[in-house]
């Protein structure tokens, strides 16, 4: 789906400018935890960083989670579903987000900030198509895609030694894996465009670079909400489709 992909590789390219500027001002990862649970530990034991490090990088773990959690509260499937989530209301909230951080500037809160921004958009959706989707760090995507082109390297290399009706059926799965491959493989690239992007425009703006990810994701927001609400003529909050509706109507307990 265009779509799709051109909304994965905005969203990446936003949070690839998000991280840069968490690094040059805060020197902070704002996205990937697996580094800073790592300096917490360290910290924690005392071998490397000092106690200020074990704070700081529990406060950013802390703070991912927390929009993780926040945008779980608000989006109930982890599979896309254009149309029929609140996938608007998360967008609008990142930008408001990015625009707080951006009026702190580099006071220490705004890498906090960052962090539950990052956590939001990450946890907006996680599949598609059967590719797990992810556009604020890139461990599992260059995991997946990685592992897609092994499969589809094996599969190449076994096809002569198959016979011919189970490769069509093989046929089609790779078809299914390239496509999920080209999706990651698009992820990871607009990932690092934005970074580039962020880099440049940090020195040239400062934390004023955050204004471009919030507008874009503000924007984006608020035109879903009204293609939502609008063309779809579907609620602006509530449950995210009739059968939560009809479901919450008949709640246990409740008479007719």
């Amino acid at each position: 789906n265009a779509f799709i992909h051109a909304a994965g590789a905005t969203l990446s390219i936003c949070a690839g400018i998000v991280n840069s500027v968490g690094f040059l001002a805060f020197s902070s990862s704002v996205s990937h935890m697996t580094g800073s649970t790592s300096k917490a530990a360290l910290s924690f034991e005392g071998s490397l960083f000092s106690s200020d490090v074990f704070q700081v990088t529990l406060g950013m773990v802390s703070s991912f989670a927390l929009g993780s959690f926040l945008s779980g509260l608000i989006i109930a499937k982890d599979v896309v579903q254009l149309g029929v989530a609140l996938y608007g209301f998360a967008l609008v909230g990142i930008a408001g987000l990015l625009m707080t951080a951006t009026l702190l500037g580099e006071q220490a809160p705004a890498k906090y900030i960052l962090a539950v921004a990052c956590g939001i958009q990450n946890a907006m959706t996680t599949q598609y198509n059967g590719a797990v989707v992810r556009t604020t760090h890139l461990t599992g995507t260059v995991t997946d895609a990685a592992m897609l082109a092994g499969r589809l390297v094996s599969r190449l290399l076994r096809r002569r030694c198959q016979r011919r009706e189970s490769k069509d059926l093989d046929r089609e799965e790779m078809r299914t894996e390239a496509a999920k491959l080209f999706l990651l493989t698009l992820l990871f690239f607009s990932f690092f465009l934005g970074v580039l992007i962020g880099a440049f425009l940090y020195r040239e703006m400062g934390m004023a670079v955050l204004a471009i990810p919030a507008a874009i994701s503000g924007t984006s927001g608020l035109a879903y909400m009204g293609y939502r609400y609008s063309v779809l003529d579907h609620r602006l909050w509530g449950p995210e489709n009739d059968d939560e509706a009809r479901s919450e109507s008949h709640c246990p307990g409740q008479q007719e």
